[in-house]
């Protein structure tokens, strides 16, 4: 549902400075949220109240990062199978990792190199996805191609190479697929979203003019539903864009900045919320907290007129002499 919004997980974190940098996330059959946190490179498991069952990785902290098993390195997305098996794009260690669905360390297969061929290699994967036979997709994204796996680790397949023709890829990043096979990846520098079938032939394209950077900030993913409607992130952009399953555009939401209210009957006025709509938030929440530490900061305007006030109010001293 597209409207209301939860925040998960941030009360769970120590120390109080430390706000997770979430990357990718999926929900387990239980419904649980399994989320990666990159700047403490490792995993994260939520109910879905928010309240933190487990990390599995290092310890909170930014130094954090190892390349052991069941270690991350900036682990950038996560996407778990039909059997519960957690799959891992782990960024920075340029490898795939897998785990049970209870976090167990199961496998993990590449190391980093710059290749249009080999499947041992990988520079930088940033996203990973699972078909209905069970094979893992992984988007290459520095040696521009996606690779296919079983889920032992044994290649299958790979396409893709550096280019702007169909089939062609400049930063791949978000892979998902649909129910019938056809896989969607986000092209990025490319400024569009290609489809492939369940062959990993070339269907189809459409653009995404909101991806226009190269920055590291721009690191689209996309999640395909099961009505086959496409959700993309707009990183630079803040917000989430859903499209038909042939490229229309249907909707977009979100903006730059942080949720004044997680209640998901809270009327959103752009900016116009009236006081009593805050405080029928606010205060019930600060007698909830009373007790704890926290800083919560409102900002309250008074009313006034629009700001079209006439001539002679709003430049009285056009025709004054300068300022000596």
């Amino acid at each position: 549902q597209r409207h209301g919004t939860r925040e998960l997980g941030l009360r769970a974190f120590e120390p109080k400075n430390y706000r997770p940098t979430f990357g990718g996330l999926a929900f387990d059959a239980a419904g649980n949220i399994v989320a990666t946190d990159m700047g403490a490179h490792q995993l994260t498991f939520f109910d879905l109240d928010g309240n933190l069952i487990k990390r599995v990785g290092h310890a909170v902290g930014r130094e954090a990062a190892g390349d052991q098993p069941g270690q991350f390195n900036r682990p950038a997305d996560v996407a778990i199978d039909g059997s519960g098996r957690i799959w891992v794009a782990d960024q920075r260690n340029h490898r795939v990792q897998a785990f049970e669905s209870d976090g167990t360390f199961l496998n993990k297969w590449g190391v980093y190199g710059q290749t249009t061929s080999s499947a041992s290699l990988f520079y930088g994967p940033r996203d990973v996805a699972i078909d209905g036979a069970g094979n893992v997709y992984v988007t290459d994204t520095g040696n521009k191609r996606v690779v296919v796996f079983d889920r032992a680790g044994n290649y299958l397949d790979q396409w893709g190479n550096e280019g702007i023709l169909p089939g062609s890829f400049s930063e791949p990043v978000g892979i998902d697929i649909d129910v019938v096979g056809n896989v969607y990846v986000a092209d990025t520098w490319n400024q569009r979203v290609q489809v492939f079938g369940s062959d990993y032939s070339y269907l189809y394209e459409w653009p995404v003019e909101a991806w226009y950077g190269q920055s590291v900030v721009n690191k689209p993913f996309l999640a395909v539903d099961a009505e086959g409607q496409v959700y993309i992130t707009d990183p630079e952009g803040y917000r989430i864009a859903v499209y038909g399953s042939e490229g229309e555009l249907i909707a977009t939401f979100g903006r730059y900045g942080f949720d004044e209210s997680h209640d998901p009957n809270f009327t959103k006025r752009c900016q116009r919320d009236l006081s009593d709509d805050v405080n029928r938030i606010a205060l019930p929440w600060l007698e909830q907290h009373a007790q704890e530490d926290f800083l919560l900061h409102l900002h309250y305007w008074d009313p006034h007129p629009p700001y079209d006030l006439p001539e002679e109010v709003h430049k009285p001293f056009v025709d004054k002499p300068p300022w000596p």
